[in-house]
């Protein structure tokens, strides 16, 4: 193995890691926690481009087939990694 290949390797690893434990220790917050934990995101931002952000939510369909939804959730870790990247910036309306 050359030095090229152990470097992407180690790369590889250090990126594998990183994501299990972020993905182990992921912390949900709710739409005011997440503005007030990144006070760049606002409650209008929010209401205009928060789809744009990953999030998740429960959704139960009851015996009548009518789906009912929790608030969403956001992850702390992964938002943190998006601004840190810069893949913040590249969020876009476009074929969303």
């Amino acid at each position: 193995m050359d030095s090229k290949e152990k470097l992407e390797l180690k790369l590889f690893i250090e990126r594998t890691i990183t994501k299990t434990l972020r993905a182990a220790n992921e912390r949900w917050l709710s739409k005011e926690q997440l503005c007030e934990q990144f006070q760049m995101f606002t409650p209008s931002w929010m209401k205009t481009y928060g789809h744009l952000l990953p999030c998740s939510q429960a959704i139960v369909v009851d015996d009548k087939g009518i789906p009912h939804e929790s608030r969403k959730a956001y992850p702390m870790y992964q938002i943190q990694e998006m601004i840190q990247s810069g893949q913040i910036k590249d969020l876009t309306t476009q074929g969303n």
